[in-house]
């Protein structure tokens, strides 16, 4: 792989400092991990005059608990993530995610935040972001604003972030109480490890009946974005998980809600084979 090109790198000491050079240098780009930008850059896919590091503004690196709320700091990395009692506790199919992303040196560099910025088709993090309903706090020289996650990404490697902006917190709801959630992935046979089919799957079960009352689909590397699979989960809300003519239907359904770029017959094949997976996954969680 060719070398990095030149640059200058800046180390601001507050977020408005950062966003400041943001909004005065035209080819500049912030880093946090570098895990993709670096990558991108070596390979001229992109190119910075300046990277602004994030690592010396204090109190950025979080995950914390605000009644029923977890809140993820820019600086949070995949490694920490999976390691999280908090997010082991409440939503362990993220931690999940983060725990099989890419390479042990990946995790030990890459944030959570980078991965969502990247917009990767095969982001691991998104999907599970994606059934959580995950809200995004985005900062800029003016002023800030919170966006839900599925109005973040526009198209692969693209996001509404604007070029003075910064991702400052993932804010994610806690699941309903007796929910059960599961992350899988099958991945493709590269140095990266990159996935080719992932899902996050949240359900909760009405106690009585068994039936379906709430689940969450979110789909990776199936869609030119992740997506999560609503009309999907709206046939399924009321249905019983253990009728095989419902399940089905629904996968016939989900079906329709993918477009897989490439390998399309096989990635179809592997999302139908992963849903009976995560399903059967979270019926069998205690």
């Amino acid at each position: 792989m060719p070398s990095l090109p030149r640059f200058e790198y800046l180390a601001p000491k507050t977020l408005e400092e950062a966003v400041t050079i943001l909004k005065k240098e035209q080819r500049a780009k912030v880093i946090a991990g570098g895990t993709d930008l670096l990558v991108k850059m070596k390979k001229r896919e992109a190119t910075y005059q300046k990277l602004i590091g994030l690592k010396n503004i204090p109190n950025l690196n979080f995950i914390i608990e605000e009644e029923n709320v977890i809140k993820l700091g820019p600086m949070v990395i995949h490694e920490e993530a999976e390691k999280s009692l908090l997010l082991n506790r409440y939503t362990d199919f993220l931690a999940e995610a983060c725990r099989h992303l890419g390479s042990y040196q990946v995790r030990c560099m890459g944030t959570v935040a980078g991965n969502v910025c990247n917009a990767s088709p095969s982001a691991d993090t998104i999907p599970s972001l994606l059934i959580l309903d995950a809200r995004l706090r985005i900062v800029n020289p003016k002023s800030d604003r919170v966006l839900p996650i599925d109005q973040f990404i526009v198209k692969p490697f693209e996001t509404v972030l604007q070029r003075d902006e910064i991702l400052t917190a993932i804010e994610i709801s806690k699941p309903l109480p007796g929910s059960k959630g599961v992350y899988l992935k099958i991945p493709k046979v590269t140095e990266k490890d990159e996935t080719l089919v992932g899902i996050a799957l949240l359900l909760k079960r009405e106690f009585s009946t068994g039936i379906i009352e709430d689940i969450r689909i979110g789909l990776g590397s199936v869609a030119p974005f992740p997506i999560r699979a609503k009309k999907t989960e709206t046939y399924l809300r009321g249905k019983n998980p253990e009728d095989r003519k419902s399940m089905r239907e629904a996968k016939d359904l989900l079906m329709i809600e993918i477009s897989p770029r490439s390998r399309a017959d096989y990635r179809r094949k592997m999302t139908e084979y992963l849903f009976d997976e995560a399903l059967r996954a979270v019926l069998n969680k205690s």
